[in-house]
């Protein structure tokens, strides 16, 4: 199921509120027909939308603000209803498999990933950045993400072993967010992607 399935899924549904808990029911069947939830806490469309909602990552975090417990987590990711993704992150088969081969839609699924371990102040530099914008890139994507942590708030960040971390000062303004990633904007990273050739 592709992404564009997956959304078009989720807009036949319309959502509602009850105990706390999202329930959800398709139209043209009865209320008392609307797809059960999982034992292990959510059903495969309450995931598939989670993770669209979040560009692709789950974290624990995240899908402890769900309602799964770490026993309900590693139960879906045995049930192969949650895939364990670089960094610590989660993702679903249906968000992975509308990715197809793309490699660079991939590593910018890897490098929200390594934003999301490495910390609130973690910043997508270069390449890794241009993924996040969808920039057309020539060749492959770099192996690991580029982060940058800035030099005024490095304390905050926990650099990774399977990331390229930079230590920089970065001015706010070269800094935006995409989806709620934190990228540097598209002048700097064309700026930083031209440095980098010469």
């Amino acid at each position: 199921v592709g992404l564009a399935a997956m959304e078009q899924r989720g807009r036949l549904l319309s959502t509602g509120r009850r105990a706390g808990r999202v329930v959800h029911r398709s139209r043209g069947r009865p209320e008392n027909m609307a797809d059960p939830p999982s034992p292990m806490g959510m059903n495969q469309v309450d995931l598939d939308q989670l993770a669209v909602q979040h560009g692709g990552v789950l974290t624990r975090r995240s899908l402890g603000y769900a309602g799964l417990s770490s026993g309900a987590i590693g139960r879906a990711v045995l049930a192969g209803r949650l895939i364990r993704h670089r960094h610590g992150g989660y993702t679903t088969p249906a968000y992975l498999e509308s990715l197809g081969d793309d490699r660079w839609a991939q590593h910018a699924l890897t490098v929200k990933c390594a934003l999301a371990s490495a910390g609130p102040d973690a910043v997508a530099a270069d390449a890794s950045a241009a993924a996040l914008h969808g920039l057309d890139m020539f060749g492959p994507p770099p192996d690991r993400p580029v982060l940058v942590m800035p030099v005024a708030r490095h304390a905050k960040a926990r650099p990774t072993s399977t990331a390229i971390a930079r230590a920089a000062r970065l001015p706010e303004s070269h800094v935006t967010t995409v989806d709620g990633w934190a990228a540097t904007t598209v002048a700097r990273t064309m700026v930083d992607l031209a440095r980098r050739r010469q």
